[in-house]
């Protein structure tokens, strides 16, 4: 996965702030990065600390000032279909969305025209 697409990814996602830790996790991990030495791994702990907490922090402030969730009512079910959903399809339409998502994530329209 090519720097321009983990960029991509970031951008798109609404909650950057909520996304980032995670991002920087899953790229030392794809690019194997090893302590050298004992100050090193320290650092990196405490890195993973202070990430962890401050991305905890930034949740419960984020929920105090404008909520996750919303009202059925202010939602267009033309926008978002999971507002008249119901039944069996309420469980199958997420996996239809991520599916459209994933296909524009690593087919986008630009590359189309």
């Amino acid at each position: 996965m090519g720097d321009r697409r983990v960029l991509r990814a970031i951008a798109a996602e609404q909650e950057q702030g909520m996304l980032v830790p995670f991002m920087l996790l899953v790229a030392a991990v794809a690019f194997r990065m090893r302590p050298r030495d004992v100050d090193e791994r320290r650092a990196g702990l405490t890195l993973i600390i202070l990430l962890c907490w401050l991305t905890a922090g930034y949740i419960v402030f984020r929920e105090s000032i404008l909520k996750f969730w919303w009202d059925r009512s202010f939602l267009d079910w033309t926008i978002n279909p999971l507002v008249r959903s119901t039944g069996v399809d309420r469980w199958l339409l997420p996996f239809a969305i991520l599916g459209r998502y994933t296909a524009l994530l690593f087919f986008s329209a630009a590359s189309f025209a």
